[in-house]
């Protein structure tokens, strides 16, 4: 979306303060320079306060960072994240906690420095992670705040954050989001009527209800992180992966072709199970591959030993007959320490 528009609806719209905040790349000095240019020639007629702003893309998930001027580079854990942020007198916030594949795990999340949460996210529409960040939001900070998240113009203040400011400027914003002075708010009828509806009390207990073993499992795991002493204590599984990966690869046979040719097996690259604990950039696991095969084990088995792709003690773990999907363990197990350098 041009910056233009952006700007030009943040002000159609009544909004004092704005940061856009790309993927890993600064583009306040831009967004700056675009300001000056609408600002000239009439464009906006009231003070429209921009502040720097990115969301970084952390090994552990979204981290939004404001107040910052130089680039922080992507794909560190969330504590060297949040470490980077303060640095620069940054302020790090937790983006849209619960989204899957996007959100920093609540286990690891609860114990780290954050300085705010996203309380309510404008593109957070996934029932589960709405009514997780609503329900578990002060597990990670006091501090709640409410963003947009607006990859098009016309969705920008569909939420947004109240902040008791003593002056409209980016000082005077950063000292009341330092002293915590923000709440979430929601900005449009459409966002508002999800939220009605989230909030009926079945729904919202059903919800509920469906959260709590995983709230449960987070708590737990960030107590014994605590006792610890460390970031964080995990369990990661990539048996999602491996499934949807198997499934995919599986249904490119077609019935006919499964039917013929029995002994047809497609192998997905061994991805592991890994459990571990984290500590400041160092990581200690185990780790176990599991293998995933379609077609019949004992039709399979014999000719993926005879082509050396698996070996006699190899063991099947897990058979889904009735989708063609066999996943086999090597009967080996990892154990390993990862160090990441932070400087």
């Amino acid at each position: 979306t041009p910056i233009r528009d952006i700007l030009r609806v943040a002000h159609d719209r009544g909004l004092d303060v704005i940061s856009i905040t790309d993927h890993d790349i600064l583009s306040y000095d831009r967004v700056l320079a675009v300001q000056r240019d609408m600002e000239a020639h009439g464009e906006l007629r009231r003070p429209l306060v921009v502040i720097p702003g990115v969301e970084i893309s952390s090994a552990d998930g979204h981290i939004m960072a404001y107040f910052v001027r130089q680039s922080i580079p992507p794909g560190m854990d969330a504590r060297a994240t949040i470490n980077a942020i303060h640095r620069q007198g940054g302020i790090a916030v937790l983006a849209h906690p619960n989204r899957p594949e996007a959100g920093v795990d609540g286990g690891m999340g609860r114990n780290l420095p954050f300085d705010g949460v996203e309380a309510i996210n404008g593109a957070q529409l996934f029932p589960l992670a709405w009514r997780a960040d609503l329900d578990e939001a002060n597990d990670y900070s006091p501090n709640k705040y409410g963003a947009s998240d607006a990859h098009f113009a016309q969705w920008l203040g569909a939420a947004y954050t109240v902040m008791a400011v003593t002056e409209l400027t980016e000082n005077g914003v950063r000292d009341a989001m330092q002293a915590g002075l923000v709440k979430a708010e929601i900005g449009n009828r459409a966002l508002s009527g999800f939220a009605i509806a989230m909030e009926a009390p079945v729904l919202k207990q059903a919800l509920q209800a469906a959260n709590w073993p995983r709230r449960t499992w987070q708590r737990s795991r960030s107590q014994l992180a605590e006792w610890l002493h460390v970031d964080d204590v995990y369990l990661k599984t990539s048996w999602r992966d491996i499934w949807l990966d198997a499934y995919r690869i599986n249904r490119l046979l077609s019935i006919e072709e499964r039917r013929a040719n029995p002994r047809e097996s497609i192998q997905v690259p061994p991805l592991p199970i890994e459990y571990g604990i984290r500590f400041r950039g160092a990581k200690l696991f185990v780790s176990t591959p599991l293998s995933s095969f379609s077609g019949n084990p004992s039709l399979v088995f014999p000719t993926l030993i005879d082509e050396k792709i698996i070996h006699e003690r190899d063991v099947v773990v897990f058979d889904f007959p009735r989708k063609d999907i066999f996943f086999i363990w090597p009967y080996e197990i990892f154990a390993g320490i990862a160090w990441e350098w932070i400087f």
